[in-house]
Order: C-alpha cells, then structure tokens, then sequence
C-alpha cells in the first residue's frame, strides 16, 4: 500500500493508456500523490489526491494544462483523467506526459538566460483571465476557470495554504523574536493602505508554487514548468513574489527580464510596489511556516532556501524597522 492504493490499482488504470513497464512512487506532497510511470511510449506521471481532498475534482486543472499547453507553453500534458473513479476507491486522478529535463535548482553554475526564458513562458500564462480567486476548482458556463474564493485580498489573507489568518503568522514571528510590535502595527497600517493593489475585480491565472524546483531545463535550455497543484486566479504578481523571496535579485532580474517584454505591466513605481506589497504578503507566512517546522525539530526546506528566504524576510521587513 503506497498512499491509499496499491500499485496494482494504478497500473490497470494506466495500461489503458499506456504500456506500463515500471512504477516508481515518488512525491507524496501536501494534496496529492504522484508516481512516475516507465512505459514503452515514455514516461509520464500519475497523479492521485490524498485523503484530505478525496472530494476534489482534477478535471478542471487538466483542462487547464490542455489549453496552457496550446498556448505554447511547456507543461504535463494530459494524457487522461477521472474525477471520482470507482476502480480507485472514488478518488480523482491523472495521467500527463513527462516534462523534459532536470529542476533548475540542480543547475551549477545557473544560467540566467534559462530564467529569461522562463520569464518570458510565465507572462503568457498570466494573459489568461479568470474569475474569482484563489485555487481552480471548476469552470463557468462561458468555459472561463473560476476560482474557490471571493475576493483575491481574501485569498491572500484568510484563505491560502497556511490554513490560519496573516494576523496570526504575524504574531508567530513577533513569539520569534522578528518582529516587534510597533513593526507589526505598521506593517497592517501600510497594507490596509494599500488594499488597491489586492483588491482587483478581474484577475489571471497564475501558477501558485513558482519556484526553481518546479522551473524546468535541458541542454542548459528552459523547458517548462511542472507541479500546477497550486494553480489560482490572482494578479499573477504572486508568482513573481514568491520567487523573489526565495532567489536572489540577480535571479529575479533575470526572469524579470524575460517577464517584461510581453506583459501588461511596465517596470515603474507602481510595478515594484505591487510586487512588495505580494512579497510582504507572501514571506511573513512563509517564514512563519519555516519557524514552526524548525522549533519542532522538522526541516522544511533546505537551508540555503531557508536562509535566502530569512534575508529577504529582512529585505523587505526593512521599510517598517524603526530602530
């Protein structure tokens, strides 16, 4: 038993498919099971939600890679899918093609070029609108993807995957000794004052976990992006952020660089500071996260990640420092 199936489950399902030589089980993340499958067409990945979601559908993220995919856009494509299979204890589940390559975070030296590239891949992704906010969990009568929550400040703020409100985070980092109150009353003034850049009517898909795990290269070439578990309606900005907190300017330049040319958003005043206000809004919860796993003896990601994130924590928490 790996996850909640046997092997023997996914195979049946996938040789209809395929002609499956080898499955190996090889990510059990936070909503899903995936498993890579070596068949004699190639390999491709089978995905499965874990208990918690049993009651989520996976079609709408596969309609989703369908249409990213015609966009040009290198991303698993989907081969098939099934929302509540009966030959899988109900849950939902999806079969898509092998992204080429290795993350990027493997490459040494990094070439920043790659990360044009990719630059270049994200803004088309953030050309496609969208309704509501937050995760994609079904599709209008129009075929546009909607999103799980009402408002995108929501999102940020209540709803997103750290499962407790931004206020809280904010005192988790004030128990750690990196935040001060005084810092903490001007970090809720200078968002309540900014509330214009997150609380938009309209808003485009994004990718939700955009990262150098999930950036893919070959041949010191980009060739996709992989893991859209998390993807969401926002401004799009978010996906810029997040990678910016986690990398640093030299690599966000780079992918700037790229993100620039063919984007709605032109590098100005107003550019940067929605980019730090979602920066703000993405690393106190992040750190938040870091700090719990690590005073309960857990690692949560390695600790360069961890250490780039803390000094971008410091970057950003510099504009509300008073002493």
């Amino acid at each position: 038993m790996i996850g909640d199936f046997q092997l023997k489950n996914i195979e049946a399902i996938c040789n209809s498919y395929v002609s499956v030589k080898e499955i190996t089980p090889i990510d059990a993340g936070v909503s899903s099971y995936t498993y890579q499958i070596k068949a004699k067409e190639g390999v491709f990945y089978f995905s499965t939600l874990v208990k918690e979601y049993k009651k989520k559908k996976l079609s709408p993220r596969m309609l989703l890679l369908s249409h990213i995919a015609k966009m040009g856009m290198v991303v698993p494509n989907p081969v098939a899918y099934k929302d509540f299979d009966t030959e899988l204890e109900n849950y939902s589940w999806a079969l898509v093609t092998e992204v080429l390559g290795k993350a990027l975070l493997e490459m040494s030296p990094l070439d920043l070029r790659v990360l044009k590239d990719a630059g270049a891949d994200l803004a088309k992704l953030h050309t496609i609108s969208a309704d509501g906010f937050g995760y994609v969990r079904e599709f209008g009568t129009e075929g546009k993807p909607i999103g799980e929550d009402p408002s995108y400040s929501y999102h940020l703020m209540e709803s997103l995957r750290y499962k407790a409100p931004f206020s809280d985070k904010l005192d988790v980092l004030k128990k750690f000794n990196l935040l001060k109150e005084k810092e903490i009353y001007a970090i809720v003034d200078f968002i309540d004052s900014n509330k214009k850049y997150i609380e938009i009517e309209h808003g485009v898909l994004m990718h939700g976990d955009y990262s150098k795990d999930h950036i893919f290269y070959k041949n010191n070439k980009y060739s996709g992006v992989i893991d859209w578990d998390g993807i969401g309606v926002g401004t799009g900005i978010y996906d810029l952020a997040q990678f910016s907190i986690q990398n640093t300017k030299k690599e966000l330049d780079a992918l700037l660089e790229g993100y620039l040319i063919d984007s709605k958003y032109k590098d100005d005043s107003e550019f940067r500071e929605r980019l730090f206000i979602e920066e703000l809004l993405f690393v106190i919860p992040k750190l938040a996260k870091i700090k719990i796993k690590e005073a309960s003896g857990q690692r949560y990601m390695d600790n360069s990640m961890s250490g780039i994130t803390l000094n971008n924590f410091e970057r950003v928490i510099k504009r509300f420092r008073r002493d």
